[in-house]
């Protein structure tokens, strides 16, 4: 059986594949087969491998990153 906690996780994380899919689809449609990831894509990706980490163990310290925007991607 699951928490609500665990519910709300997995329905994130599933959150995050659907943007992924969706972006790699649309950029498919236009004949874009490897576009450069803009910075908002690799949040929802480390958002999406930090839940993953978590829901499989969570005493694991997992690392989240609270910069957002093209500047933080520079550091």
């Amino acid at each position: 059986m699951t928490t609500p906690n665990e519910e709300f996780l997995k329905s994130a994380r599933q959150t995050c594949r659907d943007i992924q899919n969706r972006f790699y689809s649309e950029n498919i449609k236009i004949n874009q087969v490897a576009p450069v990831e803009p910075w908002w894509l690799k949040k929802v990706s480390e958002l999406e491998t930090n839940i993953s980490i978590f829901l499989s163990n969570p005493d694991v310290n997992v690392e989240w990153s609270n910069e957002f925007g093209p500047a933080s991607l520079d550091k």
